[in-house]
């Protein structure tokens, strides 16, 4: 474990990286489903057979996998040794002073470092207080990854859409020999609706039209329901499903869908984010050879 006055620089880089990580993840399990749903498109249109089945099979492993993508990410601890090498290769003046301060534990009893590891771990601290860490991890990165998540999802709703799922017109004629009367109204289903998400992750909303879809829909979203932006919503061909991503969400927002005159309820995406160090005592107790008294700095984050 590396020391506390050492880890609050790393705590932007580890939350872009576990941002840039779940993002990754999803892209790929978002991919590999629709390439999945390509083989039963082609099965359905070889042997016209009845895909309800494994559409809701694919739609839940692939919702169980994004699932447990977020739960990995929020479990899975920094790997301080792993971003340590990232920033020395962004920042090759570094030369090893970070891996070998993120390495330093104290070697006597009571917990307190030596005089040459408090300057190594002085020297990183310095270091980043001057340069910017967090772009060991390039805001490039971040944007195309955000990019590849919004293209695999529309690629995936594009070909769940192309399913043969049985519709109401295959239901048994009534008794008089008469199909059923088709709904002509609006039947919607927005997700996540209400939910809560880490600051700085993303949201994948969607809105799913059933009987009467209209021709377009807008997704309107923001910190409170008087600044609601408009935010593409795209749907592709047939799909009765429409759906964006909102990345790296900064605060509590609120949404709601748009369509044909009409609006949903107004959802709210609630935001949380992990504890963090806000004051911090230190007791210094310096060698006896120096014959200096101990010393009590209140509240402080760095002791030089």
């Amino acid at each position: 474990m590396i020391e506390k006055s050492l880890r609050q620089w790393f705590r932007p880089v580890v939350a872009r990286q576990k941002r840039l990580y779940i993002m990754n993840k999803l892209a790929l399990y978002w991919l590999v489903a629709a390439f999945i749903g390509i083989g039963l498109v082609i099965l359905d249109k070889l042997s016209n057979f009845n895909s309800s089945l494994e559409f809701s099979l694919l739609l839940i492993a692939t919702i169980i996998a994004s699932i447990i993508a977020f739960i990995k990410s929020s479990s899975i601890g920094p790997d301080y040794k792993k971003i340590a090498r990232s920033i020395e290769i962004h920042n090759p003046e570094l030369k090893a002073t970070l891996l070998t301060a993120i390495e330093q534990k104290p070697k006597d009893f009571g917990g307190q470092l030596g005089y040459l590891q408090e300057r190594v771990i002085g020297e990183a601290i310095e270091h980043a207080r001057k340069h910017n860490w967090i772009e060991s991890i390039p805001t490039s990165r971040l944007i195309w990854a955000g990019f590849s998540n919004f293209a695999t999802l529309v690629f995936f709703l594009f070909i769940l859409s192309q399913l043969n799922i049985p519709s109401l017109s295959h239901k048994r004629p009534s008794s008089t020999g008469s199909q059923p009367a088709a709904r002509s109204d609006y039947e919607i289903l927005v997700s996540p609706g209400d939910t809560n998400r880490e600051l700085g992750t993303s949201v994948v909303i969607t809105a799913r039209f059933d009987n009467k879809v209209p021709d377009k829909a807008k997704l309107l979203a923001g910190k409170t329901d008087q600044d609601l932006q408009e935010i593409p919503f795209p749907k592709n061909l047939n799909d009765p499903v429409f759906g964006a991503t909102i990345i790296g969400i900064s605060s509590d927002m609120v949404y709601r869908i748009e369509y044909d005159g009409r609006k949903t309820q107004d959802y709210k995406i609630s935001t949380f984010q992990h504890p963090s160090l806000e004051r911090a005592d230190a007791n210094i107790v310096y060698p006896a050879y120096t014959a200096l008294p101990p010393k009590e700095i209140k509240d402080t984050l760095i002791v030089g």
